[in-house]
């Protein structure tokens, strides 16, 4: 144990999940970590909390567990992921170091998908959307119609 403490030892969980498995000790769960690369992210983000609470409903009904992690906008891997703590991420929002965790684990980006960071991502159809509402909204005889939109959202047409 003190070898362990001055070598900064840290168990990696999907192996302890492995073991467990081949001893009958309890089945395998993964867990998922959900970064966000700017703590203010669920001030920034208008849905930021459902999105989470959704990400989270997701996960427990498929034997998943989640980790909320805080990552250095400086662009450091956390810990969590170079340590094997978590088996996948799911990112509100990119950071500088996003391409490096997908070569190192699946990882999903919500509302952030760029080619150029060479990992999955889910990107709402905003677009469809406002024009869907205006649609609905001109049908039901409404004439003066205001769109509310945050300061970093897209441009919508």
């Amino acid at each position: 144990m003190s070898a362990a403490q001055q070598l900064n030892y840290r168990p990696q969980e999907p192996a302890r999940n492995l073991q467990r498995r081949r001893e009958g000790k309890g089945r395998l769960n993964y867990v998922v970590g959900l970064l966000l690369f700017v703590p203010s992210v669920f001030r920034l983000h208008p849905f930021a909390i459902e999105l989470s609470a959704g990400i989270e409903k997701a996960l427990r009904e498929r034997g998943f567990g989640l980790r909320i992690i805080v990552c250095s906008p400086t662009g450091d891997i956390p810990d969590e992921v170079s340590g094997a703590e978590i088996d996948g991420a799911i990112c509100l929002n990119s950071g500088p170091s996003v391409t490096q965790i997908g070569e190192s684990i699946p990882t999903v980006t919500v509302d952030a998908c760029l080619p150029s960071l060479r990992v999955y991502g889910l990107v709402p159809d905003y677009q469809s959307g406002v024009y869907t509402a205006v649609d609905r909204l001109l049908a039901s005889g409404h004439k003066d119609i205001l769109l509310l939109k945050s300061p970093s959202a897209a441009s919508v047409p």
